[in-house]
């Protein structure tokens, strides 16, 4: 059939989504912006909950507020709340629970409008910037010193999280960017396993050979998703691209590669209807209509749910992402989940207590059993997610590197700068401009931003 014709990102405003139908594994769309008060009662903050027996024994505590999303899904935020109380006896935790579409804007909300939340965690590392720009986030430098923090477990990711030489969050989990495949698909068709080192034009090719049927019926033999990311970190493992230092030019052969996945191969959706249908790429998984997806390290947790719960019945494996070189596993991209004091707390020293625990040994030993990969890594953390049931055998390949890179950079810009990359990126998606000049006019704009 004919291909949805793409709603591109324009550049004189703020990218807006495209009319589509729902699909059986569509993601739920957010919500309008509106004040708390306004919203529905589901898309609200929600606290957790606390019963009437507890209430007395809660008073003689310190109660710090902790900003979350996906509380109530996540297990290993539940684990890690409950281990921290059961060592720190004088502090109570409330959670706010934001949902995952809403969270980096009602949380900028929240603060700007002075709310005394205590720990902030955050989704990314843009907003990050825009929390320290305003001044809503504390200097953490006195309290690592005091704590006597050893920088060696966390592999250099504390001084990516430094803006003007002030660090102003501890890295929580780490997410490395892998390709996930589904063995059961591979054995049907009779093709060999993706492996670590192969090149992008290999990996074009086993996606090609992948796809197969038409229609409703047709299986993918990859699936990228529409974050731009989900395509520049193929550039960002060998270092070719970083928004802030590198020319975007060098993402042009990246870009000519999917373009041709997409449009000559069709073993890759279409960006439009991806866009216009809202299409999550989990559901796209998980129904089997792709034998291969990119995503971070923390996908194997909601794998392993997906299986024990019965929502999936296929196997599945993972191996090092592919890049231009065919490097295998020397270098990695990841994601990282910074956790920060709010300014306007109220409790900063017990605030602190939760960050250093959370972001500790025993904190990464909690979610490690989750089969989370936390940022402080050690000999504990690599044994236990080792050991975990149904974890691929080689999944502690990925928890250490020889060089990370993060996806994106900690700069005082990011904002900005990634909406522009999402802006063009998608133009060049959609195929409304060439590779060349949508390039060149996100190189022009980005320039502009930083002068």
């Amino acid at each position: 059939g004919k291909t949805r014709r793409c709603q591109p990102y324009r550049r004189t405003r703020p990218p807006t989504s495209g009319p589509g139908s729902r699909s059986p594994f569509q993601h739920r769309r957010a919500s309008p912006r509106a004040p708390f008060d306004r919203l529905p009662p589901e898309s609200r903050p929600v606290t957790s909950p606390q019963t009437t027996a507890n209430v007395a024994e809660s008073e003689a505590k310190t109660e710090i507020k902790v900003a979350l999303w996906d509380y109530t899904n996540a297990k290993y935020y539940k684990n890690l709340i409950e281990e921290f109380e059961k060592n720190n006896e004088d502090i109570s935790v409330k959670v706010i629970e934001i949902s995952a579409d809403e969270y980096n804007d009602k949380i900028q909300i929240m603060l700007s409008g002075g709310d005394d939340v205590d720990v902030v965690f955050t989704k990314e590392v843009a907003s990050l910037a825009g929390l320290i720009q305003k001044g809503q986030v504390l200097s953490l430098d006195d309290y690592i010193q005091k704590a006597n923090i050893d920088e060696s477990y966390y592999g250099g990711m504390l001084n990516e999280l430094a803006l003007d030489g002030k660090v102003y969050a501890m890295p929580f989990k780490k997410d490395c960017t892998i390709l996930y495949y589904n063995k059961d698909l591979f054995d049907k068709a009779g093709v060999e396993y993706p492996k670590d080192g192969m090149t992008l034009t290999d990996y074009r090719e086993l996606a090609a050979k992948m796809t197969s049927g038409e229609g409703a019926e047709k299986v993918y033999g990859a699936h990228l998703h529409t974050w731009p990311r989900s395509l520049q970190n193929f550039a960002r493992k060998t270092d070719d691209f970083q928004i802030a230092e590198k020319p975007v030019a060098n993402l042009a052969d990246y870009y000519d590669i999917f373009l041709k996945m997409q449009n000559e191969d069709k073993s890759i959706m279409d960006y439009g209807t991806l866009k216009a249908g809202n299409i999550h790429y989990s559901g796209v998984f998980y129904n089997q209509q792709c034998a291969m997806v990119t995503m971070g390290t923390w996908f194997v947790n909601n794998l392993l749910e997906q299986k024990a719960n019965g929502t999936i019945d296929f196997n599945w494996g993972i191996c090092s992402l592919p890049d231009i070189d065919g490097s295998g596993n020397a270098n990695g991209v990841i994601g990282v989940t910074p956790v920060s004091i709010n300014t306007a707390s109220k409790h900063p020293e017990e605030a602190w207590r939760f960050i250093e625990f959370a972001t500790g040994t025993q904190g990464a030993a909690v979610i490690a059993n989750s089969g989370i990969i936390p940022a402080y890594v050690d000999d504990n953390v690599k044994s236990i997610i080792s050991g975990l049931d149904g974890i691929p055998e080689n999944f502690s390949d990925y928890i250490n590197a020889d060089k990370f890179y993060l996806e994106q950079p900690l700069h005082p810009d990011a904002g900005e700068l990634e909406q522009i990359n999402s802006e063009e990126h998608s133009l060049i998606m959609c195929g409304e401009v060439s590779i060349e000049d949508g390039l060149q006019e996100m190189q022009k704009r980005i320039d502009e931003v930083l002068k």
